[in-house]
Order: C-alpha cells, then structure tokens, then sequence
C-alpha cells in the first residue's frame, strides 16, 4: 500500500511539472520564407484597375506560451494596372504590410500540424511607373489565416497558406469615393518554408 501511495504521488508531482513547465513563456525562434497570390475582390481600387497581386512573405515567430505562437510578418505584394482609366500614370502598385501574428497549435502529430492565425499590420501602397514614384497610401490590414505544415525533419517543414486580408486606407478623396478607395478585401495562397 505505501508503495502505491509513493507512486501515485511520483506520477502525480511529474505530472504537475510537465503541466507547469508548458505553461512557461518560451523562446521558440521559428522563420518562415513563402511566395504568395493575393485574389483581390469587391468594388474597389485594387480589384477593379489592377491585376491578383504576386508576392512573397517573411514571417518570424519568437514566443511560444501554452498552445500559442507569437511573431511577425512583412509581405510585399506587386500588381499590374490593368485599366489606365482607373491606375492613371501609373503602371503598377507595390503593396508593403508588417505587423503582428499569432497562431494556435490547433492540431499537430508527427508530420502534420494545422495552425490558424490572426494578424494586424500597417500597410502601404506605393505607386509607380517604372522607377518613377508617384505616391503612397497608408493604412491598417487585418487578417485571417491557417497554415498546414508538413513537417520533413526537426528543422525543416513546408507549408500551405489559406486566408483572408482586409485593408482599411486613409485616401484623402471626396466623399463619395472613399470606400472605393479606402477598403480593400483579398483571398490570399502562401506556399513557403519554415526553419526552426
């Protein structure tokens, strides 16, 4: 019976630990490197006078607490003017966003792993013709996402993105054209990398 009793309470104390130690804030660095399409839609600037927009993303995780994943991410985005009428001298427009990200550990085993996420950036659009630079706007973009990763070895992962960007500008125009100019809605596919 004491045996029992010392090995209930040796299980129970490892237990405790490993639940305490998951629970500690860790630095986990984790860079992820994708190229990606962004799908614009609705009435607006971008979708009505450009093309999709190609790009590629940088994303950097730092902390890890519990089940959760925090980091940053810069993606930079090219679209060609399709219609002068609406892009007007310019020839393309560059979109550029950093902010924050954080993702949660919803589903993992051995070689997959599903990681949903949330971000808020800054955003900026700058517009050129060739070398020319004819101005920029600025805003804030949200956005929401999931990553399946495939997991190669203890270092290495690919990985899919799926998810949804929205972009608020600050546009100084008439009134009437602000949410022509001011918003913008995108669905946007990441296929990249992820070195831990």
């Amino acid at each position: 019976m004491k045996k029992s009793i010392v090995l209930l309470v040796l299980f129970s104390t490892m237990a405790w630990s490993q639940t305490e130690k998951k629970e500690q804030i860790e630095f986990t660095p984790e860079a992820s490197f994708a190229f990606s399409s962004q799908f614009y839609s609705g009435d607006n600037y971008l979708s009505k006078g450009h093309n999709d927009g190609i790009g590629g993303s940088l994303k950097f995780n730092f902390i890890t607490y519990k089940n959760f994943k925090l980091g940053f991410q810069f993606e930079k985005t090219t679209q060609k003017v399709i219609d002068k009428e609406i892009g007007g001298n310019i020839s393309k427009t560059n979109s550029n966003s950093l902010g924050g990200v954080i993702s949660y550990q919803l589903y993992t085993n051995n070689k997959i792993a599903f990681e949903p996420q949330f971000k808020i950036a800054g955003i900026q659009l700058r517009q050129k013709d060739g070398s020319k630079f004819y101005g920029s706007q600025n805003g804030t973009q949200i956005g929401i996402s999931s990553d399946v990763i495939y997991k190669l070895n203890k270092t290495l992962s690919i990985f899919t993105n799926v998810g949804y960007n929205y972009s608020f500008l600050k546009v100084d125009t008439t009134p009437a054209y602000e949410d022509y100019f001011n918003n913008s809605q995108s669905i946007n596919i990441s296929v990249g990398l992820i070195i831990k």
